[in-house]
């Protein structure tokens, strides 16, 4: 009986624990150290993913029903990084791919991540990490039969070490002797052994050294959050999305004021955007601006007052005491008919940014705008919806579900690519094609380039233009070196794919040359210069 709850005991699970911790910080080093990350975070993300279904399968652990949602958000976050060269959408999506990871791990059992406020995002986060890393004990306190005794883990460790340590130090001289006399018979094993000792020079021992710290510490972090994910000390309570954090101090009289005057100014701004931004020109005209100035003025300020309206609501929601039915619902309608207004302030916002750019085209970070705006009054949208269902506690849940649809909104419209349409569109209503930024964008722009280049609308410039751009991207394509597997993006390996094909340069003339260390590629016609384009290796 003892025996048998022993073996039942979560002790002796946490055997597999530690080795797939060590195999996930081993897979660090080798997918990441000195290389640029590329498919590599995809497969990692993949391997930690299968390594929490492992665990929780060996564990006997239920898996939640949301669970199967974050991991469909991992697995898409960490896709995008591979698919897009553009640099916020990698950045975003890999950032969002690992905090999923920790909510997987944290909750995976439970789903308890759909009812978290705001700040357990964070708090519950770091307080599981520490708690697991204080834990790491047990790790190395697993008992396991030998002789007819329970002997500890550390005991067997130390045994096993001594016993490998004995081993090496008796085969070192034998391998010695035997290593100088195959040397001597065969040059080319020497020049093996050769570089097999350089390997073990000073400098490379250092960063074998510094690399295996680095497994080690990894090790211990990715442990702690496995074992207070799966195994928690004490199993969590489900979080209640209404409970109150703060004791309110607010007033009602205090609160209906600030709510009140933010409404009525954004009610005077509104009015005046209806007349002046979305009147047409002769208003703007009459305050002596034209729409390009008016447009650039006060952009950044209105989708400030945006940010900032919402955490004025969020704050108010959380300090103001509201202890009738009726103040309850006035309050929300004051919520609503702000959110509301500032739905307006950022369709004139996004209007303004629309005005600008039909002036000076598009750039990536008028495209992040573009998104941010779409996504932030889809967010406002289901803040009003949470109010009317009285669900004002979900809006950390609303706030990650915006964060993610920007990062992945960025991957799916492909910014890059987004940018040359848009802007050839601009340069076939008569304005110039800015070539130059063009060539500094990532190889997401290839598609469309070869989309948009045979256009029969567009001028004889811009198709110049065009050209001069796949004849570069072309040449880049063809001279770079082949990046390591683990460097691989989809984006450049398509780009390079596609290129290899590509004829329509060489037919009309179009050469790339070399003077004085930079590429040129040129034409009958003109010479455009080839910037080192970034995205290839």
């Amino acid at each position: 009986m003892e025996e048998n709850m022993v073996q039942q005991s979560p002790d002796t699970r946490l055997r597999w624990l530690m080795p797939g911790a060590l195999i996930l910080a081993w897979a660090v080093d080798f997918l990441f150290w000195g290389r640029i990350p590329g498919i590599s975070f995809f497969i990692w993300c993949g391997l930690a993913s299968g390594l929490l279904v492992f665990l929780a399968v060996n564990l006997k652990l239920r898996t939640h029903r949301l669970t199967w949602l974050l991991f469909a958000v991992v697995l898409l976050s960490a896709g995008m990084t591979a698919l897009r060269m553009e640099p916020l959408t990698r950045f975003v999506n890999g950032a969002g791919a690992l905090f999923a990871l920790v909510l997987l791990a944290n909750t995976y059992t439970t789903g308890h991540w759909w009812f978290y406020h705001l700040l357990d995002y964070l708090v519950r986060l770091f307080s599981s990490f520490f708690t697991g890393l204080s834990r790491l004990g047990e790790l190395f306190r697993v008992h396991f039969p030998e002789g007819g005794k329970q002997v500890s883990t550390p005991g067997i460790v130390l045994r096993r070490a001594c016993a490998v340590l004995r081993g090496l130090l008796l085969v070192l001289p034998i391998l010695i002797f035997f290593g100088a006399l195959l040397s001597s018979a065969d040059l080319v094993f020497r020049r093996q052994i050769n570089t097999l000792i350089n390997w073990f020079s000073l400098e490379n021992l250092l960063e074998w050294i510094l690399r295996a710290g680095l497994v080690l510490t990894l090790m211990c972090v990715f442990s702690a959050i496995l074992l207070e994910g799966l195994l928690p000390r004490k199993q969590p309570q489900r979080p209640d999305p209404s409970r109150q954090h703060i004791a309110p101090f607010l007033g009602w009289t205090e609160t209906s004021i600030i709510l009140g005057g933010v409404n009525l100014l954004f009610l005077l701004f509104v009015v005046i955007q209806f007349r002046y931004l979305f009147g047409g020109d002769v208003h703007i005209q009459q305050i002596g601006l034209d729409y390009a100035t008016y447009a650039r003025r006060g952009f950044a300020e209105l989708v400030a007052v945006a940010v900032f309206s919402i955490l004025l609501a969020v704050s108010l929601g959380v300090i103001s005491q509201r202890k009738t039915i009726t103040r309850i619902k006035l309050f929300s309608a004051f919520l609503i008919l702000l959110f509301l207004q500032v739905i307006v302030i950022l369709v004139s916002s996004f209007q303004r940014l629309a005005l600008y750019e039909t002036v000076f085209g598009f750039t990536r970070l008028r495209m992040y705008t573009h998104v941010f705006i779409i996504c932030l009054a889809l967010l406002l949208l289901v803040l009003i919806a949470m109010e009317l269902f009285e669900q004002r506690g979900r809006f950390g849940l609303a706030l990650l579900g915006f964060a993610y649809a920007f990062s992945l909104a960025l991957g799916v419209i492909n910014v890059d690519g987004m940018i040359v349409r848009l802007n050839v569109l601009h340069a076939a209503h008569g304005n110039e094609l800015d070539y130059t930024y063009l060539r500094s964008l990532s190889t997401d722009m290839v598609p469309a380039l070869l989309h948009l280049q045979p256009n029969p609308d567009i001028s004889r410039t811009v198709h110049a233009d065009l050209t001069a751009l796949l004849t570069c991207a072309r040449y880049d394509a063809l001279e770079a070196e082949q990046p390591d597997w683990r460097s691989l993006h989809l984006s450049p390996l398509q780009a390079r794919i596609a290129l290899q094909n590509w004829q329509v340069g060489l037919q009309e003339g179009f050469t790339v040359h070399v003077r004085r260390g930079e590429v040129f590629t040129s034409s009958p016609r003109a010479s455009w210069a080839c910037h080192p384009v970034r995205g290839w290796d």
